[in-house]
């Protein structure tokens, strides 16, 4: 899995009280006419913000893939959101809340389709969550979006080993470019595990 990560965006809202601002950028574009087809995301987005101010959250939806809700026409996505439903979506995700994170990435793909970083966390949250098939069909949506992306390397790497593709991982994950920061150390240890034997993969998932 993905090395653990800050949340820059949420810790900053938090510092200066600013979680009201994140809620109104979030009803914003759940007000506008496009915007229809993504409201169940922005809502659990908006209930996770309020979470963090003392609400309570509602059980967690199931995990069921999906693609990403499609716009029924543009909306205007005030800046810094993007990003911030990404660290909502890992937050709910270990809040052990898998269903929630699942909806929060398809919204992040939605927001921002030329980017991997919603499928990415998808695939990841799927894995968890024993869907390993899956979470190889949103790793593959993720380097569609963006081909070079490692993180999208690494999920279908780790998806595909899941399904017991040890040969097909040992592919998909030469194809990788020399990333920096926790990416590389990612794709190092997935190397070094199919190199030395101790990452065997799966059962199939045909």
């Amino acid at each position: 899995m993905a090395p653990g990560r800050p949340y820059p965006l949420l810790s900053a809202l938090l510092a200066e009280r600013a979680l009201t601002i994140a809620d109104a950028d979030l009803e914003h574009l759940a007000s506008q006419t496009g915007a229809a087809p993504l409201r169940p995301g922005l809502d659990l987005a908006r209930r996770l913000l309020g979470a963090l101010e003392g609400s309570s959250l509602p059980p967690s939806r199931p995990v069921l893939p999906a693609a990403p809700p499609a716009l029924s026409s543009p909306v205007q996505v005030p800046e810094g959101l993007r990003p911030l439903v990404g660290e909502l979506g890992y937050l709910a995700l270990e809040m052990g809340r898998h269903g929630d994170a699942l909806i929060l990435f398809a919204l992040l793909e939605a927001l921002a389709p030329g980017r991997a970083a919603g499928a990415v966390g998808g695939s990841q949250v799927l894995l968890l969550a024993g869907q390993p098939e899956a979470a190889a069909e949103a790793a593959r949506r993720a380097l569609e979006s963006e081909a070079e992306s490692p993180e999208a390397v690494a999920s279908l790497t780790e998806a595909l080993l899941a399904c017991g593709e040890r040969d097909e991982a040992r592919r998909v994950l030469a194809t990788a470019r020399r990333p920096m920061g926790p990416a590389a150390s990612w794709l190092r240890l997935l190397r070094l595990g199919l190199d030395e034997g101790w990452l065997r993969g799966g059962a199939s998932c045909a």
